[in-house]
């Protein structure tokens, strides 16, 4: 990584910005702001350790009326309704979760350990807590997101359409 926090583009096809989701500086919610307004290819991806929200251990469900998180206020803000996913490892286990805010979280943390996951919640697209990587194809009208088991087995593929 070049840095806590940068930004990058993809052939015209995918803008990405990785953020560091501890201990936040105003310098780096500003810096992010400025790029997540400044996106302008089809896709945009935002990836970071922690998650937004999840089903897994490191729950967050920004959702919810009670929900109060510095992580959310900094970044979910400027995201919502630009981004189309939000990327994270910390909940060790894999789950594709129901589009909020216009953005669709891919947790994908399964790779050296794992951790539980509430398999019932009503935004699971998919979750699974086993060893795993996830892949994301991106077209200029497509991104098609799949997760694989350790065996290179694909164990779920979804495709979402620009």
């Amino acid at each position: 990584m070049p840095s806590e926090y940068y930004n990058f583009s993809c052939n015209r096809i995918l803008d990405l910005a990785a953020i560091f989701t501890y201990e936040r500086t105003q310098e780096q919610t500003n810096s992010f702001e400025t790029t997540v307004r400044e996106f302008s290819s089809p896709w945009k991806l935002v990836f970071g350790h922690k998650s937004i929200w999840s089903n897994g251990d490191h729950s967050n469900p920004p959702y919810e009326d009670n929900y109060n998180d510095p992580l959310a206020d900094d970044i979910l803000e400027p995201m919502k309704n630009i981004v189309d996913f939000y990327v994270s490892g910390n909940d060790h286990n894999k789950q594709l979760l129901e589009k909020k805010f216009g953005i669709s979280q891919i947790v994908c943390g399964a790779g050296g350990r794992l951790g539980p996951v509430d398999e019932i919640q009503a935004d699971n697209v998919f979750v699974k807590s086993s060893y795993d990587f996830c892949y994301i194809l991106f077209t200029t009208s497509e991104a098609r997101v799949s997760f694989v088991d350790k065996d290179e087995n694909v164990e779920f593929s979804t495709t979402f359409n620009k």
